[in-house]
């Protein structure tokens, strides 16, 4: 499921006087016409329910299931392209062995 749900349709679970202080819903993405924030649905002690982003209340209309996160081999990748050193390294042999690139300490060889 990759399309915006309205809001009525997300999982949330009941009340427990024991547990309230749990998060009752996954974590979501969720729409409140102005922005997407990340979520979940919580209740206060009493039982009173509500939507929190960041310890915020929120009221968002909509939700979606958070992506999957990226593969280790993807983030390694980009995180090696934002490089504060530039680009990376394109001269195999200047760091080949060594186990670090001179160019770019955060390249790896």
């Amino acid at each position: 499921m990759s399309e915006w749900q309205p809001i009525e349709t997300a999982s949330i679970r009941q009340f427990d006087k024991d547990n309230w202080y749990i998060r009752h819903s996954d974590y979501l993405l969720l729409w409140n016409g102005g922005g997407i924030l990340i979520g979940a649905y919580a209740y206060t002690k009493l039982g009173k329910g509500k939507w929190e982003s960041n310890g915020r209340i929120c009221c968002p209309t909509h939700w979606m299931p958070l992506p999957a996160p990226p593969d280790a081999r993807d983030a390694r990748r980009i995180a090696k392209l934002k490089s504060p050193y530039g680009e990376m390294c394109r001269d195999p042999s200047a760091c080949a062995g060594k186990g670090y690139c001179p160019l770019d300490p955060t390249c790896g060889d």
